[in-house]
């Protein structure tokens, strides 16, 4: 079995990616990025997520601001446009 790389999506912060949801009806996908070492991460660095388009990947369609890391998020199975994600500091957006 052989993988094809079909999309590059690129975080201009250079950050490990923590989570990612794909909504199939819009064909966009959300990712999260946080450093998941236990007292080690930088809390000066970037916390932002994205939704991308993956019909248009150059940039990501929306940026998601958060006051500290998202850890884990998932689009809503009933409606697409709502999105909720767990934050490193214990809250949930």
């Amino acid at each position: 079995m052989q993988t094809k790389v079909t999309t590059l999506l690129k975080d201009p912060f250079k950050r490990t990616v923590s989570a990612l949801d794909f909504q199939s009806d819009d064909k966009k996908l959300a990712s999260a990025h946080a450093c998941l070492k236990f007292q080690s991460s930088d809390q000066s660095a970037e916390t932002a997520g994205y939704i991308w388009n993956l019909e248009n990947p150059n940039n990501p369609e929306t940026v998601l601001r958060s006051p500290s890391p998202i850890v884990s998020l998932s689009f809503n199975n009933k409606t697409s446009v709502e999105l909720i994600g767990g934050l490193y500091n214990g809250q949930v957006a």
